[in-house]
């Protein structure tokens, strides 16, 4: 074996070495631009990002009482014990159609989408969507370097877990991967098989916020070269309990 020798007056610095080192690399990652290439939302009565944009710019409030339809609906709730018919129900940006779903687009059997927590199945869809509108859907991001941001907030509202476990409670074990919170991200990762970053952020109000930003950060550090970031939230019975609720208000800026 041959032995290196080092001489550690070769190591010595000047200030020319410095001068020539040219910027320092953290200017670099801090001063780079983010291009926003794909958009997908469902918020309120919007099924997509055009037709949300078209109530900003008209004004208009989607907030509204529960649907009375709706209410139907809850039929089996009431006769499981889990919810009153006296219950006071909130009013709320509701969603057309929760309860569809294309199983077999997303190689799932009807059964495990049943099983499925909503918010899950929302943001595989959202994803998706998003994938698309950037052109990069199909396979095209298969392998790549593409990381996966989801904020999301379980502390209020029902689980859907729950309801399974009360309702199906033989279900209950086969639900678990459609009910894991960190599935929200790991489910589009590895249906489009990404090599990046998959995680769930969960800061309460501000979620999806630093999802984005956690996003933004990664890609600037180099962590992965693309990054699919957002969140989601789906209350599955609006029941008017007062948390976090004020007098006349409705959503508000956190300030």
């Amino acid at each position: 074996m041959t032995k290196t020798g080092f001489n550690l007056a070769a190591l010595q610095f000047n200030e020319q070495d410095f001068q020539d080192a040219g910027p320092i690399a953290v200017n670099e990652l801090r001063d780079s631009d983010i291009a926003v290439i794909g958009i997908s939302c469902k918020i309120a009565e919007s099924e997509n990002a055009a037709q949300f944009w078209d109530l900003l710019r008209a004004g208009q409030d989607a907030i509204r009482p529960f649907p009375a339809r709706r209410k139907r609906e809850l039929e089996s709730l009431f006769q499981a014990g889990l919810l009153n018919e006296q219950t006071a129900l909130n009013e709320g940006g509701f969603l057309e159609e929760i309860d569809k779903f294309d199983y077999p687009f997303f190689q799932l059997s009807p059964a495990e989408a049943r099983l499925m927590d909503p918010n899950q199945r929302l943001f595989l869809e959202s994803a998706w969507a998003a994938v698309e509108d950037a052109g990069y859907g199909g396979k095209k991001l298969s392998g790549s370097r593409t990381g996966v941001y989801v904020g999301y907030s379980s502390d209020f509202g029902e689980e859907y877990k729950r309801f399974i476990a009360e309702m199906a409670p033989s279900s209950a074990s086969s639900a678990i991967p459609g009910n894991i919170h960190s599935m929200i991200a790991s489910r589009i990762a590895y249906l489009l098989d990404l090599k990046g970053p998959s995680l769930l952020v969960d800061t309460a109000c501000s979620s999806s916020l630093v999802a984005i930003h956690l996003a933004c950060r990664d890609l600037r550090h180099g962590d992965c070269d693309t990054a699919i970031a957002g969140g989601v939230k789906v209350t599955l019975v609006p029941i008017k309990e007062g948390r976090g609720e004020r007098a006349g208000a409705g959503c508000r800026l956190l300030g």
